[in-house]
C-alpha cells in the first residue's frame, strides 16, 4: 500500500460511503437524460455497451492525495484488498453526484467524446464506495485518531 492509499483509508475511518461515478458507454445514440427512467432502462438490459475503467470519485481530493489523478487506480487496488467496495446503491443527497458531473475533467471528457463520437451514447452511472468489515478492522487495527494522525 503506498501513502496516498492511506490517506484514502483514513477517510474511511471517518465516513463509511463516498459517491462515485462509472463511465458507461453505449454504442447507438439516445436522449441521457431517458436513461434515469425505468422503464427505458428495462428496454437497454439486452443492448451492448462497454464499461470504461474509469470511476470518478472526490475522495482524491478530499484525502489530500499527492498524485489525485491515480484516485481511480487507487480505489481497484482497495477493492481488489477487500478494504472498500463499489456498490451500485445511491447516496440519498443527489447534490453530491451533480458536484462530481460538473466537475471540469468530467464536462471536458464528455465535450471530447461527443465531438469525437457523436453515434455513441456516454453515461455517468451514480454508484458509492463503502468500506468493508475487513476495511473496518484494518481502519480499526492502523489506529487513526480524529486528526488523521497514527495513534
Amino acid at each position: 500500500m503506498i501513502p496516498d492509499e492511506a490517506r484514502i483509508i483514513k477517510l474511511f475511518s471517518i465516513r463509511n460511503i463516498f459517491p462515485i461515478i462509472k463511465l458507461k458507454i453505449y454504442g447507438f445514440k439516445f436522449n441521457p437524460k431517458d436513461y434515469e427512467k425505468p422503464l427505458f432502462r428495462m428496454q437497454l438490459i439486452n443492448k451492448i455497451y462497454e464499461y470504461f475503467p474509469i470511476i470518478f470519485s472526490s475522495i482524491g481530493i478530499e484525502a489530500e492525495c499527492e498524485h489525485v489523478q491515480l484516485t481511480p487506480n487507487y480505489i481497484n487496488n482497495l477493492c481488489r484488498l477487500g478494504i472498500i467496495e463499489i456498490s451500485e446503491s445511491i447516496i440519498a443527497d443527489h447534490n453530491l453526484y451533480e458536484k462530481l458531473e460538473n466537475h471540469l475533467d468530467i464536462q471536458e471528457f464528455k465535450r471530447i467524446f461527443d465531438e469525437k463520437e457523436p453515434e455513441k451514447t456516454v453515461i455517468f452511472e451514480r454508484g458509492m464506495l463503502g468500506v468493508t468489515i475487513l476495511g473496518k478492522q484494518f481502519c480499526k487495527s492502523c489506529s487513526f485518531d480524529r486528526n488523521w494522525n497514527f495513534i
